[in-house]
Protein backbone atom coordinates (compact mmCIF):
# COMPACT_ATOMS: atom_id res chain seq x y z
CA UNK A 1 0.00 0.00 0.00
CA UNK A 2 1.36 3.12 -0.78
CA UNK A 3 1.97 5.95 1.94
CA UNK A 4 0.30 9.46 1.00
CA UNK A 5 2.74 11.95 0.44
CA UNK A 6 4.29 14.28 3.00
CA UNK A 7 2.23 17.48 1.01
CA UNK A 8 0.74 19.86 2.52
CA UNK A 9 -2.94 18.59 1.73
CA UNK A 10 -1.70 15.12 3.48
CA UNK A 11 -1.10 17.32 6.40
CA UNK A 12 -3.89 18.51 7.02
CA UNK A 13 -5.77 15.56 6.92
CA UNK A 14 -3.41 14.00 9.59
CA UNK A 15 -4.21 16.54 11.44
CA UNK A 16 -7.83 16.21 11.27
CA UNK A 17 -7.87 12.47 11.10
CA UNK A 18 -5.77 12.77 14.42
CA UNK A 19 -7.94 15.22 16.14
CA UNK A 20 -11.19 12.80 14.85
CA UNK A 21 -9.09 9.44 16.56
CA UNK A 22 -8.91 11.73 19.94
CA UNK A 23 -12.14 12.53 20.53
CA UNK A 24 -13.80 8.81 19.45
CA UNK A 25 -10.64 7.73 21.68
CA UNK A 26 -12.72 9.62 24.85
CA UNK A 27 -15.37 6.91 24.71
CA UNK A 28 -13.08 4.09 24.59
CA UNK A 29 -13.57 1.36 27.26
CA UNK A 30 -10.66 -1.02 28.26
CA UNK A 31 -13.18 -3.05 31.04
CA UNK A 32 -15.83 -5.78 30.39
CA UNK A 33 -18.96 -4.44 30.85
CA UNK A 34 -20.55 -7.83 30.90
CA UNK A 35 -18.77 -10.85 32.42
CA UNK A 36 -18.46 -13.07 29.89
CA UNK A 37 -18.91 -17.02 29.97
CA UNK A 38 -16.52 -19.69 27.76
CA UNK A 39 -18.23 -22.92 27.07
CA UNK A 40 -20.50 -22.62 29.71
CA UNK A 41 -23.94 -25.10 29.21
CA UNK A 42 -26.13 -23.68 31.39
CA UNK A 43 -26.62 -21.01 34.01
CA UNK A 44 -25.56 -23.16 36.90
CA UNK A 45 -21.75 -23.13 35.34
CA UNK A 46 -21.97 -19.05 35.67
CA UNK A 47 -20.07 -19.49 39.01
CA UNK A 48 -17.54 -22.28 37.98
CA UNK A 49 -14.16 -22.74 35.86
CA UNK A 50 -15.75 -20.32 32.62
CA UNK A 51 -16.05 -17.38 34.00
CA UNK A 52 -13.49 -14.57 32.17
CA UNK A 53 -12.09 -12.76 34.68
CA UNK A 54 -11.02 -9.46 33.16
CA UNK A 55 -11.74 -6.04 34.56
CA UNK A 56 -14.92 -5.56 35.03
CA UNK A 57 -17.22 -2.19 35.00
CA UNK A 58 -20.59 -3.77 34.82
CA UNK A 59 -20.21 -6.85 36.74
CA UNK A 60 -24.41 -7.13 37.21
CA UNK A 61 -24.89 -9.09 34.06
CA UNK A 62 -23.33 -12.65 32.75
CA UNK A 63 -23.85 -13.15 29.58
CA UNK A 64 -22.58 -16.99 27.30
CA UNK A 65 -20.33 -16.48 24.15
CA UNK A 66 -23.08 -17.94 21.46
CA UNK A 67 -21.40 -16.37 18.33
CA UNK A 68 -18.76 -14.55 17.39
CA UNK A 69 -17.94 -12.53 14.25
CA UNK A 70 -14.55 -11.92 12.08
CA UNK A 71 -14.43 -8.51 9.68
CA UNK A 72 -11.70 -8.55 6.95
CA UNK A 73 -10.66 -6.54 3.83
CA UNK A 74 -8.76 -8.09 1.05
CA UNK A 75 -7.80 -6.14 -2.23
CA UNK A 76 -7.51 -6.85 -5.74
CA UNK A 77 -3.98 -7.73 -6.47
CA UNK A 78 -1.83 -4.63 -7.79
CA UNK A 79 -4.43 -2.32 -6.11
CA UNK A 80 -4.89 0.04 -3.21
CA UNK A 81 -8.03 1.22 -4.12
CA UNK A 82 -10.19 -1.71 -5.67
CA UNK A 83 -11.25 -4.15 -2.57
CA UNK A 84 -13.64 -7.07 -1.00
CA UNK A 85 -14.57 -6.59 2.70
CA UNK A 86 -16.25 -9.46 4.42
CA UNK A 87 -17.91 -10.69 7.56
CA UNK A 88 -18.34 -13.83 9.17
CA UNK A 89 -20.63 -15.09 11.98
CA UNK A 90 -19.75 -18.36 13.81
CA UNK A 91 -21.33 -20.04 16.51
CA UNK A 92 -19.44 -20.42 18.87
CA UNK A 93 -18.11 -23.27 20.22
CA UNK A 94 -18.34 -25.33 17.28
CA UNK A 95 -17.29 -22.28 15.33
CA UNK A 96 -19.48 -23.49 12.39
CA UNK A 97 -20.24 -20.62 10.08
CA UNK A 98 -23.66 -19.20 10.48
CA UNK A 99 -23.36 -16.20 8.43
CA UNK A 100 -21.39 -14.47 5.58
CA UNK A 101 -21.62 -11.67 3.58
CA UNK A 102 -19.40 -9.44 1.28
CA UNK A 103 -19.35 -6.18 -0.71
CA UNK A 104 -17.26 -4.75 -2.87
CA UNK A 105 -15.65 -1.76 -1.71
CA UNK A 106 -13.45 1.43 -3.35
CA UNK A 107 -11.05 3.39 -1.27
CA UNK A 108 -10.36 6.38 -2.37
CA UNK A 109 -8.83 7.70 0.78
CA UNK A 110 -4.94 7.65 1.12
CA UNK A 111 -3.46 5.31 3.46
CA UNK A 112 -1.34 7.21 5.82
CA UNK A 113 0.33 4.97 8.76
CA UNK A 114 -1.92 4.91 12.25
CA UNK A 115 -4.95 6.19 10.36
CA UNK A 116 -5.89 3.02 8.72
CA UNK A 117 -9.68 2.88 9.98
CA UNK A 118 -10.55 6.01 8.06
CA UNK A 119 -9.84 3.91 5.11
CA UNK A 120 -11.42 0.60 6.07
CA UNK A 121 -14.26 1.51 8.62
CA UNK A 122 -16.97 2.82 6.61
CA UNK A 123 -16.84 -0.74 4.61
CA UNK A 124 -16.95 -2.69 8.16
CA UNK A 125 -20.09 -0.23 9.50
CA UNK A 126 -21.48 -1.02 6.53
CA UNK A 127 -21.47 -4.79 6.84
CA UNK A 128 -22.46 -5.06 10.59
CA UNK A 129 -25.39 -2.45 10.09
CA UNK A 130 -26.71 -4.70 7.18
CA UNK A 131 -26.29 -7.70 9.61
CA UNK A 132 -28.07 -5.82 12.07
CA UNK A 133 -30.95 -5.26 9.57
CA UNK A 134 -30.90 -8.55 7.51
CA UNK A 135 -30.76 -11.17 10.41
CA UNK A 136 -30.76 -9.75 13.90
CA UNK A 137 -31.07 -13.08 15.49
CA UNK A 138 -27.31 -13.65 14.33
CA UNK A 139 -25.77 -10.41 15.66
CA UNK A 140 -22.55 -11.84 17.07
CA UNK A 141 -21.82 -11.10 20.75
CA UNK A 142 -18.12 -10.17 20.46
CA UNK A 143 -16.50 -8.80 16.89
CA UNK A 144 -12.65 -9.84 16.01
CA UNK A 145 -10.98 -7.58 13.56
CA UNK A 146 -8.16 -8.00 11.50
CA UNK A 147 -5.85 -5.29 12.81
CA UNK A 148 -5.11 -3.41 15.61
CA UNK A 149 -7.34 -1.88 18.36
CA UNK A 150 -5.27 -0.29 21.78
CA UNK A 151 -1.76 -1.46 20.62
CA UNK A 152 -1.45 1.71 18.13
CA UNK A 153 0.93 4.95 18.22
CA UNK A 154 -2.61 7.11 19.96
CA UNK A 155 -3.91 4.14 21.47
CA UNK A 156 -6.52 3.77 18.63
CA UNK A 157 -6.42 1.60 15.58
CA UNK A 158 -8.65 -0.32 13.74
CA UNK A 159 -10.66 -2.47 16.01
CA UNK A 160 -11.21 0.23 18.32
CA UNK A 161 -12.34 2.94 16.44
CA UNK A 162 -15.09 0.19 15.01
CA UNK A 163 -15.89 -1.00 18.29
CA UNK A 164 -16.58 2.71 19.49
CA UNK A 165 -18.43 3.47 16.02
CA UNK A 166 -20.73 0.82 16.56
CA UNK A 167 -20.76 0.23 20.30
CA UNK A 168 -19.98 -3.09 20.58
CA UNK A 169 -17.53 -5.31 22.10
CA UNK A 170 -14.34 -5.79 19.49
CA UNK A 171 -10.97 -7.21 20.27
CA UNK A 172 -7.72 -6.55 18.00
CA UNK A 173 -5.53 -9.12 16.32
CA UNK A 174 -2.99 -8.15 14.50
CA UNK A 175 -1.10 -10.33 12.43
CA UNK A 176 2.33 -8.57 12.32
CA UNK A 177 3.99 -6.09 15.44
CA UNK A 178 3.51 -1.87 15.69
CA UNK A 179 6.22 -0.53 17.14
CA UNK A 180 5.06 1.24 19.85
CA UNK A 181 6.55 3.10 23.55
CA UNK A 182 9.74 1.08 22.77
CA UNK A 183 8.97 -1.97 22.18
CA UNK A 184 11.11 -4.12 19.06
CA UNK A 185 10.10 -6.94 17.38
CA UNK A 186 13.22 -7.94 18.77
CA UNK A 187 12.04 -7.34 22.37
CA UNK A 188 8.28 -9.48 21.56
CA UNK A 189 10.24 -12.22 20.11
CA UNK A 190 12.75 -12.46 23.23
CA UNK A 191 9.40 -12.64 25.29
CA UNK A 192 7.79 -14.66 23.76
CA UNK A 193 10.30 -17.45 23.43
CA UNK A 194 10.96 -16.96 27.26
CA UNK A 195 7.01 -17.55 28.21
CA UNK A 196 7.30 -20.73 25.66
CA UNK A 197 10.34 -21.76 27.83
CA UNK A 198 8.31 -21.25 30.85
CA UNK A 199 5.07 -23.23 29.84
CA UNK A 200 3.30 -20.53 28.47
CA UNK A 201 1.41 -19.48 25.40
CA UNK A 202 1.29 -15.53 26.00
CA UNK A 203 3.80 -12.60 26.54
CA UNK A 204 2.38 -9.15 27.87
CA UNK A 205 3.35 -6.48 25.43
CA UNK A 206 4.73 -3.91 28.36
CA UNK A 207 6.16 -0.77 26.68
CA UNK A 208 8.76 1.29 27.93
CA UNK A 209 6.05 3.65 29.85
CA UNK A 210 4.77 0.90 31.49
CA UNK A 211 1.71 0.24 29.88
CA UNK A 212 0.64 -2.79 28.83
CA UNK A 213 -0.51 -2.40 25.04
CA UNK A 214 -1.63 -5.64 24.36
CA UNK A 215 0.06 -9.52 24.71
CA UNK A 216 1.97 -11.87 21.79
CA UNK A 217 -0.01 -15.10 21.93
CA UNK A 218 0.87 -18.28 20.00
CA UNK A 219 -2.85 -20.22 20.81
CA UNK A 220 -2.73 -23.92 18.46
CA UNK A 221 -0.85 -26.29 19.15
CA UNK A 222 2.48 -26.24 17.16
CA UNK A 223 2.47 -22.61 16.60
CA UNK A 224 5.53 -20.60 16.79
CA UNK A 225 4.63 -17.29 15.17
CA UNK A 226 2.58 -14.92 17.26
CA UNK A 227 -0.39 -13.09 17.06
CA UNK A 228 -0.43 -9.72 18.55
CA UNK A 229 -4.50 -9.45 20.27
CA UNK A 230 -5.12 -5.61 22.01
CA UNK A 231 -8.14 -4.80 22.92
CA UNK A 232 -10.45 -2.72 21.07
CA UNK A 233 -13.39 -2.03 22.86
CA UNK A 234 -15.56 -3.11 25.73
CA UNK A 235 -13.50 -5.54 26.79
CA UNK A 236 -10.41 -6.24 28.80
CA UNK A 237 -7.41 -7.79 27.93
CA UNK A 238 -8.01 -11.22 29.78
CA UNK A 239 -11.30 -11.48 28.38
CA UNK A 240 -9.77 -10.69 24.65
CA UNK A 241 -6.96 -13.12 25.20
CA UNK A 242 -9.90 -15.71 26.11
CA UNK A 243 -11.97 -15.41 23.38
CA UNK A 244 -8.97 -15.72 20.95
CA UNK A 245 -7.43 -18.40 22.85
CA UNK A 246 -10.98 -20.47 22.69
CA UNK A 247 -11.40 -19.61 18.85
CA UNK A 248 -8.13 -20.51 17.17
CA UNK A 249 -7.24 -23.93 15.85
CA UNK A 250 -4.54 -22.40 13.59
CA UNK A 251 -2.70 -19.34 13.92
CA UNK A 252 -4.97 -16.96 12.72
CA UNK A 253 -8.47 -17.49 15.20
CA UNK A 254 -11.23 -18.69 12.93
CA UNK A 255 -13.79 -15.92 13.00
CA UNK A 256 -11.00 -13.53 10.74
CA UNK A 257 -9.35 -16.99 8.82
CA UNK A 258 -12.95 -17.46 7.89
CA UNK A 259 -13.50 -13.80 6.48
CA UNK A 260 -9.87 -13.58 5.25
CA UNK A 261 -10.28 -17.13 3.47
CA UNK A 262 -13.56 -16.06 2.01
CA UNK A 263 -13.21 -12.39 0.91
CA UNK A 264 -9.93 -13.65 -0.50
CA UNK A 265 -11.83 -16.25 -2.74
CA UNK A 266 -14.01 -13.46 -4.03
CA UNK A 267 -10.94 -11.69 -4.92
CA UNK A 268 -9.43 -14.67 -6.93
CA UNK A 269 -12.90 -14.78 -9.04
CA UNK A 270 -12.40 -11.16 -9.95
CA UNK A 271 -8.79 -11.80 -11.01
CA UNK A 272 -9.41 -15.29 -12.68
CA UNK A 273 -12.66 -13.32 -14.51
CA UNK A 274 -10.61 -9.89 -15.36
CA UNK A 275 -13.85 -8.65 -14.19
CA UNK A 276 -14.06 -6.36 -10.38
CA UNK A 277 -18.02 -7.15 -9.51
CA UNK A 278 -18.49 -3.53 -8.22
CA UNK A 279 -22.18 -4.27 -7.93
CA UNK A 280 -21.04 -6.63 -5.40
CA UNK A 281 -23.61 -7.09 -1.77
CA UNK A 282 -24.32 -10.37 -0.91
CA UNK A 283 -24.97 -12.20 1.91
CA UNK A 284 -25.68 -15.84 3.13
CA UNK A 285 -27.19 -17.78 5.86
CA UNK A 286 -26.72 -21.18 7.37
CA UNK A 287 -30.02 -22.96 6.86
CA UNK A 288 -30.03 -26.55 9.30
CA UNK A 289 -30.38 -29.80 7.20
CA UNK A 290 -33.14 -32.01 7.87
CA UNK A 291 -31.17 -34.20 10.64
CA UNK A 292 -30.54 -31.11 12.10
CA UNK A 293 -26.95 -31.91 12.61
CA UNK A 294 -25.21 -29.76 9.48
CA UNK A 295 -26.10 -26.53 7.97
CA UNK A 296 -25.32 -25.16 4.22
CA UNK A 297 -24.90 -21.87 3.31
CA UNK A 298 -28.12 -20.73 1.58
CA UNK A 299 -27.09 -17.20 -0.20
CA UNK A 300 -30.32 -14.52 0.09
CA UNK A 301 -29.02 -11.67 -1.73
Amino acid sequence: MAAASDSAEWSDIRARWAAEQLELKERLQQVDTVRWLLHAANAEDADGDNKLTGDSLLNTETRHVRRLAGVDISFLKGSNEHACASIVVLDFPSLRVLYEAFTYVCLPAPYIAGFLAFREVPALTKLYEDLLARCPALVPDITLVDGNGVLHPRGFGLASHFGVLMGIPTIGVGKTFLHVDGLTKGDVKARMLQAQRDGAQVAQLEGASGRVWGAALCSAEGVQNPVFVSVGHLLSLDTSLAVVDACSQYRVPEPIRQADLRSRRVVKEWETSGRVDTALDSYSVAVASKDGTTSALVKRQ
